[in-house]
């Protein structure tokens, strides 16, 4: 989080810690050798973690398993299915 502050600090940016999120991803190897939740604060703010995220109107798992493919009707119409 340090060199996060940094660079926001550097660039004249700040953090809106309230629309902030953080996701993790792995395997479920990965996530049961992990043994813990991991939290991330800013100050006495945590961050909130989430299971899935919105990038460019398409929804991603934790897993990267793309079984619950979610796109948002908006986006739909610029994405191209390769059906070859």
């Amino acid at each position: 989080m340090e060199n996060i502050r940094q660079w926001l600090l550097a660039k004249k940016l700040s953090l809106n810690t309230t629309q902030t999120e953080f996701q993790t991803i792995g395997s479920d190897n990965n996530f049961a050798n992990l043994g813990y939740s991991p939290e991330i604060r800013r100050g006495d703010t945590f961050i909130k973690r989430v299971c899935s995220a919105k990038s460019l109107g398409v929804y991603i798992d934790g897993r990267l398993t793309w079984s619950d493919i979610k796109v948002a009707q908006n986006s739909f119409k610029y994405l191209h299915f390769d059906s070859s």
